[in-house]
């Protein structure tokens, strides 16, 4: 691996530890993610993986770090459960991992997030489309 691509995948990682351990909410953590080079990435709720995509290549991680039982997606994608997650989510009523855990239940079974559209699209398991979210500017951070 050249140590550029070695640089960048050690940025991102700072990135994420970061965010979580401050805190910041998601249009903070988008901005410092493109800025470290992220074009995309997916996450897959059900085994809380991670997969990261630029210029570096791609970058694989796992979030599940208690090792928690993983959760199976509901077959039929159930848009008020999903609702009440997205939002319970942006309200720091619940953790991250229980997010990917509730929106599993809601018939998520991946999400892509596209840095350059500004998007976050959650798919069923049929692979369609299921809700799209815009990525609102980041507030000025420190």
């Amino acid at each position: 691996m050249e140590q550029n691509t070695i640089s960048q995948i050690n940025n991102i990682a700072m990135v994420l530890k970061q965010a979580e351990k401050e805190g910041w909410p998601y249009p903070v953590q988008f901005e410092a993610l493109r800025n470290a080079g992220v074009t995309s990435y997916e996450v897959s709720p059900s085994t809380y993986d991670k997969t990261f995509y630029g210029p570096f290549g791609v970058w694989h991680i796992n979030c599940n770090e208690d090792n928690l039982p993983l959760t199976t997606v509901t077959k039929k994608f159930n848009e008020e459960l999903f609702m009440k997650a997205l939002l319970q989510r942006r309200f720091k009523e619940t953790t991250y991992i229980v997010f990917l855990q509730n929106i599993a239940l809601a018939g998520i079974a991946r999400y892509h997030v596209d840095m350059n559209k500004r998007t976050v699209t959650y798919f069923d398991t049929d692979d369609n489309a299921a809700y799209v979210q815009d990525i609102p500017q980041a507030p000025s951070h420190p």
